[in-house]
């Protein structure tokens, strides 16, 4: 697998070596037979032909930059005087006998401020190299030295097994955290070679570690779910000892996060989950864990299911115990999987999100099962006023201990539900 900066490289080799190439061919010389070159270090000095004598000196006829060509021949005079003028060196003047221009004419001319100037010609000469190092320097130092520090600091964050903000596993990388419950942490990601404007929201499973064949299955189920009242799963995998679902991610709150809500809002985002439950239950799925956490109130203020991580099919044999104290049905302790647990979850939301607190309380999980087989609470309506008498008793029938004594009719409770969400 490619590192990142790599599929970069193959451009920025065929930079640096145009810039190489442009290089040595602003080094080629091409001579031509019979003409006088006069090479000068640094090249580039304006070679002139003194003319008649002034007071100022001579009058110079500009010929050419070296190294040339000179254009006079070669037979035109028994000696040439030439001067060499380039910005920051002292004017020389040389003289040339027609002998002279048998060999190669080099002149070094004497720069006015050593090594700065010599310093500045140097970079100009060999300009296109430079280029090419900065490049290539800029380009490890922009890209290929951050990325391999951030590979470094995610493979220390692998083995540490942290899930913090930056860490990337299995190409999505971790935003922010969302939220934490008992069963994980869910996060914030968008995913490499998308655009940043896709978000997910990403649940790390405590219980990584568990069937992996039954998780599969689990989660090849609640892929199909597709509805608009349940925000969609939409992959799976496993890393770091986690397993991890993601899910598409819904601007909003969850209800947990709503205050004093009206008991005509919570009956109108009730019937949207119902209507959820129960195309989930007829897809033979049960979602085992609804609570206010697991609810988004969209910015519309729709209700949406959220996190179907621990949901169970009803075809499958064997269930084991899931679901969140104080919410969870009874027989969900002994993995008995039915729509009825999730009904009673919903009445425990109801109760919570007007009541403020769920019917069922105690100092540990056996105390708040033991209040739920005792039926050990206070009737809705004893609790909050202005709740309807009808709505205490739906509350009250979706609370039943006994699943067979429960009411878990969807119909029936979207009657019951739609007489006070209006």
């Amino acid at each position: 697998m490619k590192k990142p900066w790599e599929k970069s490289l193959p451009a920025l080799l065929l930079v640096v070596v145009g810039l190489l190439v442009a290089q040595f061919l602003s080094f080629r010389e091409e001579l031509l037979p019979d003409k006088i070159y006069i090479h000068t270090q640094p090249a580039g000095a304006q070679i002139s032909s003194p003319g008649a004598r002034s007071v100022h000196g001579f009058q110079l006829k500009p010929l050419v930059k070296a190294p040339g060509p000179v254009p006079l021949e070669r037979s035109e005079k028994s000696r040439f005087t030439f001067v060499l003028d380039l910005w920051g060196y002292e004017q020389e003047v040389i003289r040339l006998t027609p002998e002279d221009f048998e060999r190669r004419i080099e002149v070094r001319l004497t720069p006015k401020i050593p090594l700065l100037v010599p310093a500045l010609y140097f970079i100009r000469d060999y300009i296109f190299s430079f280029l090419a190092l900065a490049l290539t320097a800029g380009f490890s130092v922009a890209v290929v030295i951050p990325q391999v520090k951030q590979r470094a600091h995610q493979s220390r964050l692998r083995k540490e097994g942290k899930l913090i903000p930056g860490l990337v596993l299995n190409d999505y990388r971790l935003i922010r955290k969302l939220g934490e419950g008992g069963a994980g942490s869910v996060f914030l990601c968008d995913k490499r070679e998308e655009s940043r404007d896709v978000l997910y929201a990403v649940k790390f499973l405590l219980e990584g570690t568990g069937d992996e064949a039954a998780f599969q299955q689990e989660c090849k189920t609640c892929r199909d779910l597709r509805h608009p009242g349940i925000v969609a799963l939409l992959d799976w995998g496993q890393g770091l000892g986690f397993h991890y679902i993601v899910f598409d991610f819904v601007e909003g709150k969850t209800l947990d996060e709503v205050e004093e809500p009206s008991v005509k809002d919570v009956c109108a985002w009730s019937l949207e989950v119902v209507s959820a439950l129960n195309y989930a239950h007829k897809k033979k799925v049960v979602h085992r864990d609804i609570k206010p956490a697991n609810i988004l109130l969209t910015a519309e203020g729709r209700a949406k299911i959220l996190d179907f991580g621990i949901a169970a099919t009803l075809d499958s044999d064997e269930h084991n115990s899931a679901g969140t104290a104080g919410y969870m049905a009874p027989e969900q302790l002994k993995g008995e999987v039915s729509p009825a647990c999730d009904f009673y979850s919903l009445g425990v939301t109801v109760y919570r999100l007007l009541a403020g607190r769920v019917p069922f309380d105690g100092a540990g999980f056996f105390q708040i099962m033991a209040a739920q087989t005792r039926q050990d609470y206070q009737p809705l309506q004893k609790v909050r006023s202005d709740v309807p008498s009808g709505l205490s008793e739906l509350v009250d029938a979706l609370l039943r201990a006994e699943p067979q004594e429960r009411l878990k009719d969807p119909n029936e409770i979207e009657r019951r539900l739609t007489q006070f969400s209006e």
